[in-house]
């Protein structure tokens, strides 16, 4: 929810909630009944806009990530495993949680993730 519109709703169920407990206080005197009502309905109505107040919104992030061979990986001479099948961009996915990249066959299904030689 928008903040400015968070504060002014604070503000609207604040007034309510004078008001209603004005009705309240002023119930024994005269008007008994009307009173009690107009003020509960009052008092329950700005309760009820402060909690939709306060309730938030899941926030929901996309996270997009690139993947970018090293040198040593030459993508046109990329084979799967299993099969020997040719690989291409979309066969490779990388997964954000391990940091890897897994490779899916499209010709055999294989799955495994892309190593690579550590040269020192």
């Amino acid at each position: 929810m928008n903040e400015k519109i968070g504060y002014l709703l604070y503000c609207i169920a604040s007034i309510l909630m004078f008001f209603g407990a004005m009705y309240l206080l002023a119930a024994p005197v005269q008007n008994t009944v009307p009173r009690l009502i107009t003020g509960s309905i009052l008092v329950v109505v700005s309760i009820v806009m402060i909690v939709i107040t306060r309730m938030k919104t899941k926030a929901v992030y996309e996270v997009k990530a690139t993947v970018e061979l090293p040198p040593s990986i030459d993508l046109e001479q990329l084979k799967c495993k299993e099969c020997g099948g040719k690989l291409t961009k979309k066969s490779l996915h990388f997964d954000p949680n391990t940091g890897t990249i897994t490779v899916t066959c499209p010709y055999c299904g294989a799955v495994y993730q892309m190593v690579e030689d550590v040269k020192w």
